[in-house]
């Protein structure tokens, strides 16, 4: 039996409850009767089906007609990476010290493979150069930050909604080919939901119409942006994203106490499974009350005791490569920081690596020393697309049982694992 028509089975199997209103969502006891995955959707009823693959964006129907091939595992070379580097020195419009600074972050750190720096690189006279190592030393470029597209720009190059230089899309994709990954349209469907959709008149118009200037609005950033994309969200609109078949993959920056992790990837690896994307995992050095950092100036919003824990970066580090993520990192902050020599009231990043670059490098260390970790084991379900954000589900969490209030069916359904990431429990006809 193919994946897809298990998927198929298994969605029928849920459907036939839904249609008539017995569902519900319970704990399963896994045993011996599921090991054997149904073959049909009739001999479904009361088995447990489980997505048991790793995802391979080639099946997808749609692959060969998508503007924008999503990465395989075979583009990873069936493992997970690390992604590091944010940013390169830049004088004079040009790009200094990159060889250094790459020697310090890929290898003598060993903190990954995979730049993920902003877009002021784009800008630069001699990118190409920086585009031929990277090359030569089999490099990937992804998600570069480009932040501002007119949604509370603010100081700086990267919060500005800026015109790319003529031509460079094309120089990245003819000098790095499948491993050129993509623009980064980063936390923006947060800032267009906080800071954006309310300028839209009338305030009061209806879920269409909502939705079309949402669409709208990201049909013009992904236009500048090249459209070849990956997202990295801040809210539960990844599925609005994909749709579109101009991502690479996508991901979100996990214990900023927007949605909690384990949500958050239920819903990432649920358009990712829908839409034939792969995902990548991120935990991030801010949380509501400052960021890490290991610096001599702490500040009340800075400092090695504040922002997330670095309990609870490591726990998600792990748990997003388990997750079967082709891509983990943490955001910044690899390096401890020391005075600088020539300013006193300034810092440089010093080349000792701070406790967030150790819990990275032991992980790069440890994935290539246990190998992957196998496939992470979820059933199919269910996203009711009620009221237009999933941020809108009331989940109902006691002693061990997990239940979804709704007065009637939604209009419209989208296949996911949507739940799936709640361990033990799986949408039953």
């Amino acid at each position: 039996m193919d994946r897809r028509n298990f998927v198929k089975g298994s969605l029928s199997a849920s459907l036939s409850g839904l249609a008539s209103r017995k569902f519900r969502f319970l704990p399963c006891a896994l045993g011996a009767e599921s090991h054997q995955l149904p073959g049909s959707p009739q001999a479904a009823a009361g088995k447990h089906r489980v997505y048991a693959h790793l995802l391979d964006p080639r099946e997808h129907p749609d692959y060969t007609r998508r503007h924008v091939q999503p990465p395989s595992w075979d583009t990873f070379e069936g493992r997970t990476h690390l992604a590091t580097l944010r940013g390169f020195k830049i004088e004079d419009s040009r790009l200094v010290n990159y060889l250094e600074t790459i020697e310090k972050f890929t290898q003598k750190s060993e903190l990954g493979d995979v730049l993920w720096p902003a877009c002021t690189i784009l800008y630069t006279e001699n990118l190409g150069d920086l585009l031929d190592e990277m090359k030569r030393r089999k490099l990937y470029l992804f998600d570069v930050f480009f932040s501002g597209y007119a949604i509370n720009p603010g100081p700086g190059p990267v919060w500005q909604a800026l015109e790319p230089p003529p031509g460079v899309f094309g120089m990245l994709e003819a000098k790095l080919g499948e491993r050129w990954l993509g623009m980064d349209n980063g936390e923006q469907d947060g800032r267009y939901i906080g800071g954006f959709a309310f300028r839209f008149y009338p305030p009061s118009a209806g879920r269409r119409e909502q939705y079309l200037n949402f669409q709208r609005h990201f049909e013009r950033h992904t236009d500048t942006l090249g459209n070849k994309m990956a997202t990295l969200v801040s809210l539960n609109y990844g599925h609005y994203f994909l749709k579109e078949g101009i991502y690479t993959l996508i991901g979100a920056e996990t214990a900023q106490a927007l949605p909690n992790g384990q949500v958050y990837y239920v819903f990432i690896r649920g358009a990712g499974k829908q839409y034939g994307v792969p995902w990548f995992g991120n935990a991030s050095v801010y949380n509501r009350w400052g960021w890490k950092t290991y610096s001599p100036a702490v500040t009340t919003e800075s400092g090695p005791t504040k922002g997330s824990s670095l309990s609870l970066m490591k726990r998600l580090m792990y748990s997003q490569i388990l997750y079967n993520s082709v891509i983990v990192c943490f955001e910044n902050c690899w390096f401890n920081f020391k005075p600088d020599p020539a300013n006193a009231a300034t810092e440089i990043e010093s080349d000792a690596l701070s406790p967030i670059g150790q819990i990275q490098r032991a992980a790069g260390r440890w994935m290539g020393e246990v190998g992957q970790p196998g496939t992470m084991l979820t059933p199919i379900a269910l996203r009711l697309d009620l009221p237009p954000t999933c941020l809108q589900f009331r989940f109902v969490q006691s002693l061990g049982q997990l239940a979804v209030r709704g007065r009637r069916l939604p209009d419209r359904w989208r296949a996911g694992d949507a739940l799936s990431g709640l361990p033990g429990f799986i949408l039953l006809p």
